[in-house]
């Protein structure tokens, strides 16, 4: 909790000490961008100081970091989407830089096999 709004806030190690909404959007559409055009899998929204993945199926579930938002989405995530995605990520690591790749490198941890 950070004293100012009574809120808790959540320690996440890719968004960095201070989050803004600009973070917050960059990393929505860094997830929505790799996950494109892949059949079944959720999109992501930014909500205030979290994200929303909402499923094809309409279920919501919140993220208050970049590791729940990745889970969230491999919960969600069809056998068959799962293997491309993984391998998706593997290729787009090399030319992202900063916090794209740092959004990369978790999504790698969550979907590597």
């Amino acid at each position: 909790m950070c004293g100012a709004c009574g809120r808790t806030v959540a320690t996440d190690d890719v968004v960095g000490p201070v989050r803004t909404l600009r973070q917050h959007l960059l990393i929505a559409s860094a997830v929505n961008g790799l996950c494109a055009g892949l059949p079944g899998v959720s999109r992501v929204q930014v909500a205030g100081d979290s994200w929303q993945v909402r499923g094809v199926t309409g279920a919501v579930t919140r993220c208050d970091t970049v590791m729940e938002l990745w889970a969230a989405v491999a919960a969600a995530c069809p056998a068959a989407a799962f293997a491309r995605l993984a391998a998706r990520l593997a290729a787009e690591r090399a030319a992202a830089e900063g916090l794209t790749r740092r959004v990369i490198d978790v999504g790698l941890l969550r979907f590597s096999p």
